[in-house]
């Protein structure tokens, strides 16, 4: 069905950067056809996304360190934080067990969970980020002193498309959480309106994984 859909929209979109070109066209109806091409730009990002949601996800099993994942995360998505009024903080528990999935991936899954956790906290506040033993597992938490999310949402946020935010797509929370249970692991949501947002990501520990075929990555 996608596909469907981009066939027409390519012609849209082709069809309103030529008449941006057109010099010919006062500055009310170049406004509209610059709206139209932007438009079907950003109706082409959702397709991809909708795509990619479709496709199963690329997961070349091994074992890593979730320690790494969690710090390069975390110093890649708090640059410049503190211009946002935003402050950072890493509470990682040394010695942490390896983790069987894919690293990337779990990368991931933190990048779309930070940057969701930021965007709670329009005007400023900690965006916190555990990592701890848990029962045979490594839990991951991420953690916002923003707006929360009413209970009535709660249970709709990792759905596909559903977004409260204007011009999302609705996939990131939905995708993080495919990823994560095609490693074998949970994730679990909790909040509280006014005070803030915690997403738990629970990753099965390689503690006992005797398999050659699985083998370690950085």
């Amino acid at each position: 069905m996608a596909h469907e859909i981009r066939n027409p929209l390519f012609s849209i979109g082709g069809f309103a950067n030529s008449l941006l070109r057109n010099t010919s066209l006062n500055e009310e109806a170049r406004e509209k056809a610059r709206i139209i091409f932007e438009e079907s730009r950003r109706l082409d990002e959702i397709l991809k996304r909708i795509l990619n949601f479709a496709r199963p996800t690329e997961q070349k099993m091994g074992i890593f360190n979730p320690e790494i994942v969690a710090r390069q995360t975390m110093e890649l998505m708090t640059i410049g934080a503190a211009d946002r009024k935003i402050t950072a903080v890493s509470d990682i528990a040394p010695n942490l067990p390896k983790v069987l999935g894919n690293a990337e991936n779990l990368k991931q899954c933190l990048i779309n969970l930070v940057k969701n956790a930021m965007e709670a906290m329009p005007d400023g506040g900690t965006v916190t980020m555990y990592a701890y033993r848990n029962d045979g597992h490594v839990a991951i938490m991420v953690q916002d002193t923003g707006v929360g999310i009413p209970p009535e949402l709660q249970d709709q946020v990792f759905s596909p498309f559903f977004t409260t935010k204007h011009g999302g797509a609705g996939l990131g929370l939905a995708m993080s959480r495919k990823m994560v249970e095609e490693m074998g692991g949970k994730v679990y949501l909790k909040s509280k309106t006014g005070e803030g947002t915690s997403v738990i990501l629970l990753l099965p520990a390689a503690l006992a994984v005797d398999d050659p075929s699985l083998q370690e990555t950085k």
